[in-house]
């Protein structure tokens, strides 16, 4: 057993007071890192500054941002004084990337110490160790760690815990008591490391679940995946085994695409976080942009490495564990990758997403990524709207405003972190049926979600079924211009999608649309199908009378409900048994693998709305029918920024250039549609008159 590391139950020797004293060290190899691997030295171009008190306006800034947390204050003094010396290093004495990725793919022999090199058995289980790292949500991760498991998961698992070392006794305890109840498949990490969201305290963390991978269990296991306390089991559990299978070792970290102008801030940006406070210590060179001191893209890519980045919902095959781990101990070509990202992200925002991912791309097993039948079969969250993007600084997010207090007001940043997912959003999650984990849930704030998903995972068969294409209900986009002419928002092709308004449309097929639903809608003013409800029931009891009757009117009556159902419904309401709770995708009738959709992940007022191909991510593609011809945004976002009720959210109407659709406030689209007083409407309301859109029936 390594230096640092121990089961849980070795902790039953000795006093509590050993206990506490034991799980609850601090560790913060983070604070210990310089400029170079270990070295707490900084090279820059100048004299050192002497020891100079904080300016007072900064300290008042302090003490306002950190809400009267002293473990707080005294992290952001202490980065303070660091940056300030920090920020003054020239450019180019940082090291850029080198690429060690082969245009062939795998690696050369021998630079992997520790790798058998062995081929995989294809009958036995998947070895898969989750590492669960946590602050607050022992109940959670318990629960979590108890259903991955489970046998009916099809994996050998284990469970590795880490819990932050900044909180409190009792979550250290529950996790350590559970750990005692199961020795042989959950361990805690020891000591503790003290994590930041954003910094590269996490990357410690995530290191420290490595190496104990490693001394415990050595090469007996195929993948390590991160988890964290706010996340929850979310597919059955049958899932689990043929997914990890179908991996087979492979590495899955997301990469995203970032723009030059992003990494230019991220990079010279000095940011520092404690909790759910961050604040901007400066601009390096002390400049209020990045100038001669400033580190580009393009600097660190010169010798052909990529910088990355991804997300920390991730799994790593064995093979890249030892990589990192043997770059870590400085015992590979490539650990210069790695003391030097740690060097030039150490007051980066969001570090601990630019490490893994930029470390996998220049690494001889970068071809070995994991292959997901569609983006979410991994995870999913929801991510909340960036008022920095969208202009809705006002707009209530449940508390996910911008966190940070600005020392050189840098406007592109906005720390956010997922919505928790509230009793609202039970069905939304309900639509990913083959995504392993969703983020974020805990008991406190998910009781009902997580009773409702555990239900699932104990009994499948209680799972709502997936959501149905509505045969009998079809509906056009339709509006009126002045004049009286009328036209339609028809489809045109679906390779590649293709659309418009056209006056012609409202008598063409690419004009018809359908839904697919959560649960059954209807018009109201169209009749209902026999084989459906009240109608089915009726006609069992009235059908020996409609036998006997040979009514010479019968044929003229099926002849009437035929055109009837090829008429526009004269009033254009839809209905649900529960309105909110109906999610729906909108695609035309023609083109059935083509969905209406946002334009943006930004959703706000204004941005386009048209047809796209449809997504398994489809947060931006669900809709609602909340009032009489009004189609409605549902996104968890949309939702939690404009609300989600009749008069509330964001719902369609056609663009200002005529082309496609955009969303307006639905009260705006409300007060336009009832034409009173417009004399006392101000100009945009009179225009969105113009534009509106209604959902015209066809029955």
């Amino acid at each position: 057993m390594g230096k640092g590391w121990a089961f849980c139950f070795t902790f039953l020797v000795g006093g509590y007071g050993d206990y506490l004293s034991n799980i609850i060290g601090l560790h913060n190899p983070s604070e210990t890192y310089g400029c170079s691997f270990g070295d707490g030295t900084c090279p820059y171009d100048g004299p050192p500054d002497p020891p100079s008190p904080l300016l007072p306006d900064f300290e008042e800034k302090l003490l306002a941002t950190v809400n009267g947390s002293q473990r707080c204050l005294n992290i952001f003094r202490r980065d303070y004084r660091a940056a300030k010396s920090y920020g003054l290093r020239r450019g180019d004495t940082f090291k850029p990337l080198t690429n060690f990725c082969s245009r062939t793919g795998g690696h050369p022999s021998g630079e992997l110490t520790d790798f058998s090199g062995k081929p995989s058995e294809s009958n036995r289980q998947p070895r898969v160790i989750f590492a669960i790292l946590l602050h607050t949500e022992a109940p959670t991760a318990i629960s979590l760690a108890s259903q991955l498991l489970d046998r009916r998961t099809g994996l050998n698992s284990t469970v590795v815990f880490h819990v932050d070392a900044s909180a409190e006794a009792s979550t250290h305890q529950r996790i350590y008591e559970y750990c005692t109840r199961f020795p042989k498949v959950a361990v805690k990490i020891q000591p503790s490391i003290d994590v930041e969201w954003g910094r590269l305290s996490f990357i410690d963390a995530q290191l420290a679940a490595m190496e104990l991978a490693v001394e415990m269990w050595g090469e007996a296991w195929d993948s390590l995946v991160f988890l964290s306390g706010s996340d929850t089991v979310l597919a059955p559990l049958s899932k689990f085994g043929p997914f990890f299978k179908k991996q087979n070792g492979k590495t899955h970290l997301r990469i995203n695409s970032v723009s030059d102008d992003i990494w230019t801030l991220m990079l010279n940006d000095m940011v520092t976080v404690c909790d759910t406070f961050s604040a901007s210590l400066g601009w390096r060179g002390g400049k209020t942009r990045p100038q001669s001191h400033g580190i580009t893209r393009a600097y660190l890519e010169k010798n052909g490495g990529k910088l990355k980045m991804g997300n920390v919902q991730s799994f790593m095959s064995r093979e890249f564990v030892m990589y990192v781990l043997n770059m870590h101990h400085q015992t590979h070509q490539g650990w210069e990758n790695l003391s030097g990202l740690r060097d030039v992200l150490r007051f980066t925002q969001s570090a601990d997403e630019v490490v893994f991912p930029t470390l996998f791309a220049n690494s001889p097993l970068c071809h070995q990524r994991a292959k997901l039948a569609h983006p979410r079969e991994f995870f999913l969250y929801f991510w909340p709207a960036n008022p920095a993007k969208t202009g809705e600084s006002s707009l209530n997010l449940q508390g996910k405003s911008c966190r940070r207090t600005n020392f050189s007001n840098p406007s592109w940043f906005c720390g956010l972190s997922p919505l928790w997912i509230g009793d609202g959003d039970i069905t939304r999650v309900s639509m990913y049926r083959d995504t392993l984990f969703v983020r974020k849930a805990d008991f406190a704030h998910s009781p009902r979600v997580l009773k409702k998903i555990q239900k699932w995972i104990r009994k499948p068969s209680s799972r709502p079924p997936p959501p149905k294409i509505q045969r009998e209900f079809f509906f056009r986009f339709k509006t009126t211009i002045i004049g009286g002419r009328s036209s339609c928002l028809t489809v045109l092709n679906d390779n590649p999608v293709q659309f418009q308004w056209r006056n012609t449309g409202c008598n063409e097929e690419g004009s018809l649309l359908t839904v697919s639903c959560t649960s059954a809608v209807r018009w109201k003013s169209c009749p209902r199908h026999k084989g459906s409800g009240k109608a089915k029931k009726k006609s069992k009891r009235s059908s020996s009378r409609k036998k006997k009757s040979n009514s010479p009117n019968k044929n003229k009556k099926r002849s009437k409900t035929s055109a009837k159902r090829n008429q526009v419904a004269s009033t254009p309401c839809a209905t649900a048994q529960h309105p909110n709770e109906t999610l729906c995708t909108v695609r035309p009738v023609r083109y059935p693998k083509v969905c209406l959709s946002s334009r943006y992940v930004e959703y706000a007022v204004g941005v386009d709305v048209g047809f796209t191909g449809c997504d398994s991510y489809m947060e931006s593609q669900i809709w609602r029918f909340v009032s009489c011809s009004s189609l409605q945004l549902a996104a968890a976002v949309s939702d939690r920024s404009y609300g989600s009720g009749p008069g509330e959210g964001l719902c369609v109407a056609r663009s200002r250039d005529g082309d496609a659709l955009t969303l307006e406030r639905c009260q705006d689209v409300e007060l336009a549609r009832s034409g009173y007083h417009l004399g006392s409407l101000n100009r945009d309301i009179i225009d969105l008159k113009n534009r509106i859109v209604v959902t015209e029936p066809v029955c």
